[in-house]
């Protein structure tokens, strides 16, 4: 929704003769505090890689909000805060995913508020706080570096909404002007430098070398002005596997099934001559059917008559994909690179962890601990598993399998699953506590009340389908979903939500908010009387 002033949209500050008003001397103390702080964001954003940079100014926002010093920020101190990010031009309404566009000012207040206060306690804590803080960063480093580029049209393409942002630049959803056809735009900011005009005309040329690949993101051109590069590129509607495994960690056949696809990607690109060195689960996408897209050659390696050995001052890649050469600042190969990427991404799947990394490590000692790469396994992983993985993670490159070879071990013929990302269910056994066959109608009712306080258009299909099945679209961000009550092959009633249309990411967001929504009511108020 469209945030017009803090004056007009939220309530002003609560100043020095309220409860609040004890700890700043004045309103003026806490306007003047943000202020300042909005200020520095400007001036340093280019050093907000630097986590200790990053951390520092998420505390120093938290300490400014948090006016009567409880260490918890509460309805009214949250309130202040977005009024003032409301006046930067940033939509509130955009730090919170269930907003309906009818809200009313606290509506949003309260939905950021619940977004964010996963102890379910009433306040924010500072942790709690800095998650919100750190969406705002991002805000910041994008209105900063893409001013003009949302909502806006690049050659024959609309862009929309953003799918997307990093390091290097922000992926813009957009559909073409004349076909409707939908793609993703990467919206790139020239540093107006050699090395950077460099590493694009690389990342052009190596995208177009190995675009056609049913395991690769399709390339469909580059467009650019005299401040930004666009790749237009395939539209991957899944989301990425990091979006998958933060929800539900990967059985071994499923991980067999994404990793074969990967590795099949990779051996590609090498017979290409190009080697990826930045491959991670969140370069990993997936179509609507579930199959992988290997995306983002901003780091990729292009080489001749297989030499593909490299150096450099600076790392290719982020730090959990580093090979233990690369760390060390020794001569590389880019393929043996990306086999060591396939053997991190093959432990993530299967272990649900990174190899080598603990929680509470400092960056240094995590680098030692990558450069030594000493593996450690589980006493009850699959032995098979265990010797590809040890393989895919020698420590020297040389001692490395390369792709085609890895595609030959054992460990690759074992069974697999293709998981159904565009099918959700929600069996209703599964809740302890609870008996649902003996009031099925009281069920279906709750669930229609749950989907009444989301933004979706709902309608009934018609018939053969049964009663308990509605057809619903989400009025934001245009995704189709149908969602069926009723028995399944072992006869126990389960919710079944199916995508119709539009991009299966923002169809799991939907469909598991809803399940959530749903077992919240359960869980405060039992079965619904019949």
């Amino acid at each position: 929704m469209a945030i017009k002033t803090p004056v007009e949209v939220f309530h002003g500050g609560h100043g020095k003769n309220t409860r609040h008003g004890h700890f700043h001397s004045s309103r003026k103390h806490f306007i003047q505090s943000l202020t300042y702080w909005r200020q520095s964001m400007r001036e340093i954003t280019g050093s907000w890689e630097d986590d200790e940079s990053r951390v520092r100014y998420m505390k120093s926002l938290f300490a400014i909000a948090d006016q009567d010093g409880t260490k918890k920020i509460k309805f009214e101190e949250l309130n202040d805060i977005l009024a003032f990010f409301a006046k930067e031009g940033f939509d509130p309404s955009s730090f919170a995913f269930n907003i309906p566009a009818e809200a009313t000012p606290d509506d949003i207040v309260r939905a950021v508020m619940d977004e964010y206060d996963y102890g379910r306690t009433g306040y924010l804590t500072e942790e709690e706080f800095m998650a919100l803080t750190d969406t705002v960063l991002k805000e910041y480093q994008l209105h900063q570096d893409y001013a003009g580029i949302i909502n806006r049209t690049i050659g024959p393409y609309n862009m929309t909404r953003t799918l997307g942002y990093g390091t290097m630049g922000i992926v813009k959803f957009a559909t073409h002007k004349e076909t409707g056809k939908a793609v993703a735009i990467k919206v790139i900011r020239r540093a107006n430098n050699y090395v950077d005009e460099v590493m694009i005309d690389a990342e052009i040329e190596a995208h177009e070398t190995i675009t056609g690949h049913p395991y690769i993101v399709s390339f469909v051109e580059a467009l650019e002005t005299d401040s930004h590069v666009f790749f237009i590129m395939e539209l991957c509607g899944g989301g990425s596997v990091l979006d998958h495994i933060l929800h539900t960690p990967f059985t071994e056949a499923i991980t067999r099934f994404y990793l074969r696809q990967v590795a099949e990607g990779l051996v590609h690109m090498h017979e290409c001559g190009v080697a990826h060195r930045d491959l991670r689960l969140e370069n990993v996408l997936l179509d609507n059917e579930g199959n992988v897209k290997i995306c983002d050659f901003g780091h990729a390696l292009i080489f001749n008559d297989g030499w593909d050995a490299f150096t450099s001052q600076t790392r290719a890649g982020s730090l959990f994909s580093q090979a233990p050469e690369q760390i060390g600042r020794n001569p590389c190969s880019g393929r043996a690179v990306d086999v060591w990427s396939l053997g991190v991404v093959m432990h993530c799947l299967l272990l649900n962890r990174r190899p080598f990394v603990e929680e509470g490590m400092d960056q240094m000692r995590q680098l030692k601990a990558i450069a030594n790469a000493e593996l450690s396994l589980p006493e009850d992983i699959n032995p098979d598993a265990a010797d590809l993985l040890r393989q895919l993670l020698a420590k020297d490159p040389k001692a490395r399998p390369t792709v085609s070879e890895a595609l030959e071990h054992p460990w690759f013929d074992g069974p697999v699953h293709k998981p159904a990302i565009a099918f959700t269910e929600l069996d209703m056994t599964d809740i302890p506590g609870h008996t649902w066959d003996e009031d099925i109608a009281g069920t279906w009712k709750t669930m229609l009340d749950v989907l009444g306080t989301f933004p979706l258009d709902i309608s009934t299909p018609p018939e053969p389908l049964c009663d308990m099945h509605v057809r619903l679209v989400h009025r934001e961000n245009g995704v189709h979903l149908g969602l069926t009550f009723m028995p399944d092959e072992e006869g126990d009633m389960t919710f079944g939500f199916y995508l119709w249309r539009g991009e299966c990411w923002q169809f799991q967001r939907v469909s598991k908010r809803i399940i959530t929504n749903f077992l919240d009511w359960v869980m405060k108020n039992g079965n619904r009387e019949s």
